[in-house]
């Protein structure tokens, strides 16, 4: 059985879920759906997630039907934070200018894109970079993917429980 953690709305871990059925959709909607346990006190803008995987994400919605014997929780993976969050040039320019390891840029956009509460780049060096790499207006899923891409890179996620972030890396 695969455990999920959860946290407060403030990031803390609480524990494991005792039971969750659903899924998680990466890629295409990058959202889930988890119909849990009523009595474990999840809430909007709280985390779940799953040790060493990209499974993870954040409650947006919590469904309560008080006929059935579960809550259905829902939201956005941490693929569709970064979708939803819209790399903007810099003023005056028609575009953001990165350089550098990949990693390196992973944590810039991060730290520009105000998502360092629940990720991190990872701090070792990838080896791959890019040089005056020019982000148009864009979603910081899509332009990390194209980023990476133009240097013959993936993106990986994987959420660390040391941290208490997700780590994205090249």
């Amino acid at each position: 059985m695969v455990e999920i953690i959860y946290t407060d709305k403030y990031g803390k871990e609480k524990g494991m879920l005792p039971w969750a059925e659903g899924d998680f959709t990466i890629g295409k909607n990058n959202t889930f759906e988890l119909k849990i346990s009523p009595d474990i006190g999840i809430e909007q803008d709280c985390y779940l997630m799953i040790e060493g995987t990209e499974y993870g994400g954040i409650v947006d919605n919590v469904d309560i039907d008080t006929t059935a014997t579960y809550i259905t929780v829902s939201g956005r993976t941490w693929h569709g934070l970064l979708e939803e969050s819209p790399i903007c040039p810099n003023s005056g320019s028609d575009y953001y200018v990165v350089s550098g390891d990949l990693n390196t840029v992973l944590g810039q956009i991060i730290s520009r894109q105000d998502l360092s509460d629940c990720m991190m780049a990872n701090p070792q060096a990838s080896g791959y970079s890019v040089n005056n790499y020019q982000i148009y207006y864009s979603d910081a899923y899509s332009a990390i993917r194209e980023m990476l891409k133009s240097a013959g890179c993936k993106l990986a996620i994987k959420y660390s429980g040391s941290e208490r972030k997700a780590i994205l890396s090249a």
